[in-house]
């Protein structure tokens, strides 16, 4: 599975999820996680996924898409279809790796569980405990770390992530926030953050003295042996061996082709280019 995500990146795709309905927009890693079945039912599911799989790529036209089932700890089936690109060139294979875009959220939260099991941090510490030029128009003290990673931090949902589309850094937008007043009480409602969520990066750095893309190699990637897995742009981007973001649409009932998508590059964790084969 591929800024915390210092190293994360924010993909503006995610706003026309629509258009591609079922699949991720990074041509599509898809993982089903499931219960323990028997032996042939399992096969038969996974058989008939497949061909449902491959169809639906087909009938959508998509360039490329890959899913694998896993089991507890076992992967039980990979398939790939298609191409890395709409140049439809190279074949995606299982070492393909994808972008996980916010799939990369959960990381941060694992990151900062283990983190508190160390008691190096603790679910309710204050952000401003770690971040004190974090500041916003109310209290910024009532934010807690499990505010930030329920995605309840009480602000508008989606706040300045425009400025991190276009390419403003977080320190300019965290600046900007002082102006943010609360909609509610911080954990009293949802509000879906990538801006605010980045906050969990300057957070577990402030409390290891480590960054965030070495953190998340030394207690999530090595020990499960995510050997392909990688944080940032520019590692991704540098395997030869990566699928490429695109978006198609159906506009009328007319049909057009998928095109590439230009993404802005951040070093924040509610978005990443870290992939996983």
């Amino acid at each position: 599975m591929t800024s915390p995500f210092s190293h994360m990146i924010i993909i503006p795709f995610l706003r026309i999820q629509k258009l591609f309905i079922h699949f991720s927009l990074v041509l599509c890693c898809q993982f089903v996680y499931l219960p323990a079945f028997a032996a042939d039912a399992m096969l038969q599911m996974t058989t008939d996924y497949e061909i449902f799989f491959r169809q639906l790529v087909a009938d959508r036209n998509y360039p490329g898409a890959a899913f694998a089932i896993v089991r507890r700890n076992q992967v039980l089936h990979i398939a790939t279809v298609g191409h890395t690109t709409a140049a439809r060139k190279q074949p995606i294979d299982q070492q393909t790796t994808f972008r996980l875009a916010s799939v990369s959220k959960p990381f941060a939260a694992e990151l900062v569980g283990l983190l508190v099991e160390d008691g190096i941090l603790s679910w309710d510490d204050p952000v401003v405990r770690y971040v004190p030029n974090f500041k916003i128009k109310d209290d910024t003290a009532q934010i807690r770390i499990h505010h930030l990673l329920g995605q309840s931090t009480g602000l508008i949902p989606h706040a300045y992530d425009n400025l991190l589309e276009d390419g403003k850094s977080m320190v300019n937008i965290w600046q900007r926030m002082s102006n943010l007043p609360y909609i509610c009480d911080p954990g009293k409602c949802y509000g879906y953050q990538n801006s605010v969520f980045s906050l969990v990066d300057p957070v577990v750095e402030k409390a290891t003295q480590l960054d965030y893309g070495t953190l998340i190699e030394q207690r999530i990637f090595k020990p499960l042996n995510m050997t392909t897995a990688s944080v940032g742009f520019e590692a991704f981007i540098n395997n030869p061996n990566h699928a490429e973001p695109h978006a198609g649409a159906t506009v009328n009932g007319r049909q057009f082709r998928c095109n590439p998508i230009i993404t802005v590059q951040h070093r924040q964790p509610a978005s990443m280019p870290a992939s996983w084969t």
